[in-house]
């Protein structure tokens, strides 16, 4: 289910989809296969704004995705 999990307004028709695939099972394994790398050039050429999205594509954004998806785990 490829989804941006940066774009927060496709959450629900992510959470409707799983919610169909799941059939009424838990949600048992999760891969988050998102990340920004490093630009070519290396840490010299890192600005302040690179580093926030950085940072918001390879953590903000996983733990919103999981914090969305939590209610599909299994009792």
């Amino acid at each position: 289910m490829p989804t941006d999990v940066v774009n927060t307004s496709e959450y629900p028709a992510l959470v409707k989809s799983v919610e169909t695939s799941l059939n009424g099972e838990g949600l048992n394994l999760l891969i988050n296969n998102a990340g920004l790398n490093v630009r070519p050039g290396g840490l010299n050429c890192l600005s302040e704004d690179i580093i926030m999205e950085h940072f918001r594509v390879n953590a903000v954004a996983p733990l919103m995705l999981v914090q969305v998806l939590q209610y599909f785990t299994p009792s």
